[in-house]
């Protein structure tokens, strides 16, 4: 496993802890749904750099639709909600701040796409 890799996963794995310690309000499904993503996060470069053994293609496609769910939906408002206790804030900063959040979204998921596009390939 490359050195980048092995930095991406440990980012994620210290992002998914600092998460669940700053949230801790919410509900009881939460951590262990924090904990499955950053899981499926990790094993997906490990499939991808041949760490583990690969599971079937479905396997695959339904960690990555996991990931997606979990990041795009359950954690929707854990930014919103860090705006909202802000006081004093105008639209246009809010939608500056929107708008560099989606970015930097983009490119820290940038690494997962594009090793989950080449193990999804590798399989054809």
């Amino acid at each position: 496993m490359p050195i980048w890799a092995i930095l991406y996963c440990t980012f994620i794995v210290i992002a998914s802890l600092a998460t669940i310690r700053m949230k801790r309000d919410r509900p009881s499904y939460y951590i262990p749904g924090e904990l499955l993503s950053t899981l499926c996060y990790v094993m997906i470069f490990f499939y991808y750099f041949g760490v583990s053994e690969r599971p079937d293609f479905w396997v695959i496609g339904v960690m990555l639709a996991y990931i997606l769910y979990w990041e795009l939906w359950e954690n929707r408002s854990l930014y919103l909600e860090e705006m909202a206790t802000r006081e004093n804030h105008e639209v246009s900063t809010r939608t500056e701040e929107m708008f560099f959040t989606l970015l930097f979204t983009l490119v820290l998921l940038s690494p997962l796409f594009y090793v989950t596009l080449r193990l999804i390939l590798s399989y054809f």
